[in-house]
């Protein structure tokens, strides 16, 4: 990570009174992101595994199911299959949004704080 080691060395030249709540400033932000990345690429993850199994899922019932502009499933199962894996692709998609939006946010503050007015 050539961003946290640029960080670092900016650190040290820091006055030794302010060098302890900088560190921990920068060290809670590094946290915050890549915790923050994990949970986007879990997200990430959990959306393609669900467009597989929908797409193993249409596979498996192309003899029975009737497609068209919807698809009508032949059993209830695999429709309510095809609603949990939508679920789980819609909830990993609003964990993403969540995840830029909060981004988004804190991208702007730090903007602020450096004087810059961030374009809304």
């Amino acid at each position: 990570m050539a961003s946290s080691s640029e960080a670092v060395a900016a650190l040290v030249e820091f006055p030794q009174d302010e060098l302890a709540d900088r560190g921990a400033k920068l060290a809670e932000t590094m946290n915050w992101h890549l915790v923050a990345q994990s949970a986007f690429f879990g997200a990430r993850e959990q959306w393609i595994d669900a467009a597989s199994k929908i797409c193993a899922l249409m596979q498996s019932c192309r003899a029975t199911a009737k497609f068209g502009e919807f698809v009508e499933f032949a059993e209830d199962s695999e429709l309510k299959e095809f609603e949990k894996q939508m679920a789980l692709i819609e909830e990993a998609h609003m964990a993403e949004v969540n995840f830029l939006n909060e981004r988004l946010s804190r991208m702007s503050k730090s903007l602020t704080v450096l004087g810059i007015r961030p374009a809304v």
